[in-house]
């Protein structure tokens, strides 16, 4: 036999063999442990490692199938090929810079129009046609891309700092209990002293162990230090500075040195709430019931008008409602009543007569008594002097100390009265 023909022989006999091993190596493997024993990764079967059982196991109908389905998936297009291309950085600088201003300043149910809005504002912008916020993308990023950041901007501010805090709890309209914090301290970046938000915590139930226990998880998880809290300041209610079982006396047992501040607003609503219930129970019924008359009737409304531009000549004030948490917001009805006095009682009469209403009837006999007259007055005269107090220290930029004068000026003018009160009571 001639050379070239054995070379030729021996090479397609090579080629055989070395295509058969490329096949096998598509399906086969070893088994860990036995050299005797082949695994098909199509059929998931153990085999036999030798040649002619190899290939006899390669062209049954099950492992042709399995091969055929590996195929078709091996042939199917990659995942990649279906993802778009990646949000431009401008573009999402527009988008949270919309979702920021959102956040501060108005309702996320908004965002729907203004994202409309912007796009439409310059047609040549790539990025402004290309912006795309609604409600819940917009929400999304509040929640969960600039509150993380604002948040941890703030802690790393803080840092090892001293601080206060300032809590209230409350309830929102779908009945969940949730703590309000705010936080002050000494900004070494800003170089001054910041109050700021800092969280709103879902609360499981309103009682001092489960407050407490909710606010400690909270520094805990953020990385402020307990011992570092100079002290909280809380409205007066019993379950936040109650002497035996409060948030305080907790908060106290920890922290020896905290300083427990109430809210001087909250205490000028009780007091006044207090002193009020020692005048006459029918004046408070009077002012209710002034509004109440007025409030659900367009018919009253309209005579009255008629009344009062016969007296005084315009357009009445509407009476307020009173609030049963800001007391002192009830000086705004009492100012309206007295203003309005004369045009009332008449009003009164006129209805008692005519509709024989008992609540009219008890009204016009209110309006005619001077006495209730002067007693309104005199609260009028005296809770003006506590709303402007009261005002003040609600208010963002004024001077401590000047606050601290008004206060002293306050409750020297309230011992004046009550003196002057008690002389004429006796004379």
């Amino acid at each position: 036999m001639p050379k070239d023909s054995k070379k030729k022989k021996y090479s397609q006999k090579y080629k055989k063999e070395w295509e058969a091993e490329k096949a096998f190596k598509e399906w086969l493997t070893s088994v860990p442990g036995q050299n005797s024993l082949a695994f098909c990764k199509c059929c998931k079967s153990e085999l036999k490692a030798h040649k002619k059982d190899l290939e006899s196991h390669a062209n049954t109908q099950k492992h042709l199938k399995k091969m055929a389905e590996l195929g078709s998936v091996a042939q199917t297009p990659q995942i990649t090929q279906f993802v778009r291309q990646t949000i431009d950085d401008r573009r999402k600088i527009a988008e949270l810079k919309v979702a920021a201003f959102i956040a501060e300043h108005c309702s996320v149910a908004t965002v729907d129009h203004l994202g409309e809005l912007i796009k439409s504002l310059d047609g040549k912008s790539e990025t402004l046609k290309e912006l795309k916020l609604h409600r819940t993308k917009c929400m999304s990023l509040i929640v969960n891309v600039i509150s993380p950041c604002l948040l941890q901007d703030l802690m790393d501010d803080v840092g090892d700092s001293y601080y206060s805090l300032i809590i209230d709890d409350t309830t929102t309209i779908d009945t969940k209990k949730v703590m309000g914090i705010m936080i002050r301290y000494c900004s070494k970046k800003k170089r001054k002293v910041v109050t700021t938000f800092y969280r709103l915590v879902e609360l499981e139930a309103g009682d001092a162990q489960t407050i407490y226990d909710a606010f400690k998880q909270v520094l805990e998880e953020d990385g402020l230090k307990l011992h570092k809290l100079i002290g909280i300041g809380v409205d007066g209610a019993s379950v936040m500075v109650g002497s035996r079982n409060s948030f305080a006396t907790r908060l106290t047992n920890d922290i020896p040195n905290a300083v427990i501040v109430k809210c001087l607003c909250h205490s000028l609503h009780l007091a006044a709430e207090h002193a009020f219930k020692v005048l006459p129970s029918n004046l408070e019924f009077m002012i209710r019931e002034t509004h109440g008359w007025f409030s659900n009737s367009t018919k009253r409304q309209v005579a009255y008008k008629e009344i009062y531009n016969l007296i005084a000549g315009g357009v009445p004030k509407k009476t307020v409602k009173l609030s049963g948490t800001r007391w002192l917001a009830r000086i705004d009805a009492i100012q309206t009543i007295l203003n309005q006095w004369d045009a009332l009682e008449l009003h009164f009469g006129l209805a008692d007569e005519k509709d024989r209403c008992y609540t009219a009837r008890q009204l016009h006999s209110m309006y005619k008594d001077t006495l209730n007259k002067m007693y309104l007055t005199y609260v009028c005269y005296i809770f003006k002097k506590v709303t402007s107090v009261n005002k003040l220290f609600q208010s963002d930029q004024v001077d401590p100390l000047k606050l601290f004068e008004d206060l002293h000026e306050l409750m020297f003018f309230l011992m004046c009265s009550k003196s002057l009160y008690r002389s004429n009571w006796l004379d």
